[in-house]
């Protein structure tokens, strides 16, 4: 069907469950809570059936698997450029956790490697099976307000683990949907204390970006 159809097709009442709670049970930001509180009131009144729900899954599994794919992906794309321009990667050429990342992709086996999307597909059934129970879920596009420029080192001396924990307030709701495929949206509803952009996340079933 053209998308321009879709776009004029009334969606209909959907049951919509929201959260603002980080899924990696970092520390809530009252900000955040509050925008998206606001959000999920405006949908109610739009006629949407709400309720507070989240998926339940293992972030630390999650985070693990990830951390392999996109370490074995980091290495296989910096040596494959660097090949390509003649230069070596290495603390000349590369930031810190960048080179950390490349030097686990590096050392990860086989095994590992074939083991991470598995991982990551037995949390994307634990997502998919929550919306079987609802149409769309809400979110605040991230954990907190935007960070300032200086919050991330690059030279800091951080294990890819490390790393990818210290975005994990600010990016919680973000990567999980990288890895189910399903369609997200993210728009700028609200402002901060700071006058900058609150986006709230707007996720939709398997294959339905024309309903989302």
């Amino acid at each position: 069907t053209p998308f321009l159809d879709e776009m004029c097709r009334p969606p209909g009442r959907l049951r919509i469950a929201y959260c603002w709670e980080p899924w990696s049970d970092r520390a809530a930001i009252d900000e955040m809570r509050l925008a998206c509180e606001a959000t999920a009131h405006l949908l109610e009144e739009l006629g949407h059936e709400i309720c507070e729900a989240r998926p339940v899954f293992s972030w630390e599994a999650f985070r693990d698997a990830m951390t392999v794919v996109w370490s074995t992906t980091i290495a296989h794309d910096i040596d494959g450029f660097a090949h390509a321009v003649g230069r070596t990667p290495g603390p000349d050429t590369l930031e810190l956790p960048t080179l950390r990342m490349v030097e686990l992709g590096r050392s990860t086996s086989a095994e590992q490697l074939l083991g991470a999307p598995d991982a990551a597909g037995h949390v994307a059934r634990q997502v998919g099976s929550f919306f079987e129970e609802y149409a769309v879920l809400l979110t605040p596009t991230l954990g907190a307000p935007p960070a300032r420029l200086g919050t991330y080192e690059p030279e800091a001396e951080l294990e890819p683990r490390e790393l990818f924990d210290s975005w994990s307030q600010l990016e919680s709701f973000l990567p999980v949907f990288n890895a189910t495929g399903q369609p997200a949206v993210s728009l700028p509803l609200h402002q901060g204390g700071t006058g900058l952009p609150i986006g709230m996340q707007l996720v939709g079933r398997f294959g339905e970006e024309a309903m989302l």
